[in-house]
């Protein structure tokens, strides 16, 4: 920012004199702009940090980064500390809800903020429909865990893959993105009389399948849809109804149960005069079963006693002996306790020494 001062700042009077002030402009996260007082400041000290972008699943606290990287004018760059303030923050938001969190580097006057994405706990599938190159799912995919069953975010369901739409573009539905590039923004929407439908391999379990919708176009308020699913040797049914969603983005819900692994089939038709649209598709686990921690290697023990069991002690004392009967009973409690698990590992070199 480049202006002139006319009037003196003790004053209040007009200045013989107009003398002209730089300052740098703070572009916010939020699209905003922000011009901050500076007692002094110079070309050399101005410095960014490019925003952070991460994932949190609902209800968790994220794990934004303790340092970050910060470039200066001159195009130098370093790493420094940075504090996050959390409060008043809460991740328990909508589904692809975006939240700024504002954090202060250490020793510098540059802003520094995270843009936080909630996620699906447990997903099976997070589907951007018509986005194969999705960054939303990009940050999916660092966050979601173990479950996830997919490497992209959207593709067409062949015989060599296990999920994706089996609609076909031209014929039955067409994409949408030219709207931007967020989840609500791309999409499909059904050619006319036509259906959207994907099909998924789920495992047996209860499964939520969740579906949001956003109407690009907005001038149609009856644009009512319902959500179908369909099991390889089921009949279909009906999984929820979805409301017009005008120009608001919406979701809607159903819950699945499988008996056995499954390739699921489901449906969006319209309820309504207008053919159905549809932007996401996600499918959580939700009964997940814990794992089994990973058992103590006892391998090294089992050696020793091996090598020791059959040990003459005709020669020792018998308060040696004793210590020696001791250990051993010690070390065959140890491997016979299944309980045990790496996290117990140290007990089981202990048992050896």
């Amino acid at each position: 920012y480049m202006g002139d001062r006319w009037l003196t700042a003790d004053t209040g009077s007009a200045a013989w004199w107009s003398g002209y002030v730089w300052l740098p402009v703070q572009i916010n996260a939020d699209h905003t702009i922000t011009l901050n007082p500076y007692e002094d400041w110079s070309l050399e000290s101005a410095a960014e940090v490019s925003p952070i972008e991460i994932a949190v699943t609902e209800g968790q606290e994220p794990k934004l980064p303790d340092t970050v990287t910060v470039e200066y004018f001159d195009g130098k760059t370093e790493e420094r500390a940075v504090a996050w303030d959390l409060e008043g923050v809460s991740f328990d938001g909508e589904l692809f809800e975006s939240l700024t969190v504002q954090g202060s580097v250490d020793g510098i006057d540059a802003p520094v903020s995270a843009e936080v994405l909630v996620i699906p706990e447990n997903a099976y599938y997070v589907i951007d429909c018509a986005d194969p190159g999705s960054e939303i799912f990009r940050l999916v995919k660092e966050q979601a865990g173990k479950y996830l069953m997919q490497e992209t975010a959207d593709q067409e369901k062949t015989e060599e893959n296990t999920w994706g739409y089996i609609s076909k573009i031209g014929t039955d539905i067409q994409a949408k993105t030219d709207a931007g590039n967020g989840i609500y923004e791309t999409g499909w929407y059904a050619l006319e009389g036509k259906d959207i439908a994907y099909q998924m391999t789920l495992p047996a379990g209860t499964h939520e399948i969740t579906l949001g919708f956003y109407d690009w176009w907005g001038q149609y308020e009856n644009r009512p849809m319902t959500v179908y699913v369909q099991t390889e040797d089921g009949e279909q049914t009906k999984l929820c109804d979805v409301p017009s969603p005008g120009q608001e983005q919406i979701q809607a819900s159903g819950v699945l149960e499988l008996d056995e692994e499954s390739l699921v089939t489901v449906t969006v038709k319209r309820a309504g005069s207008p053919d159905p649209i549809l932007n996401w598709i996600t499918a959580v686990n939700l009964d997940p079963q814990e794992e089994p921690s990973e058992p103590a290697d006892k391998s090294a023990l089992q050696d020793l006693v091996d090598q020791v069991s059959d040990t003459d002690l005709s020669g020792y004392t018998e308060e040696s002996a004793n210590v020696f009967r001791d250990a051993l009973a010690s070390a065959n409690a140890i491997l016979t306790d299944e309980a045990l698990t790496k996290d117990d590992q140290a007990k089981v070199d202990e048992a050896e020494k």
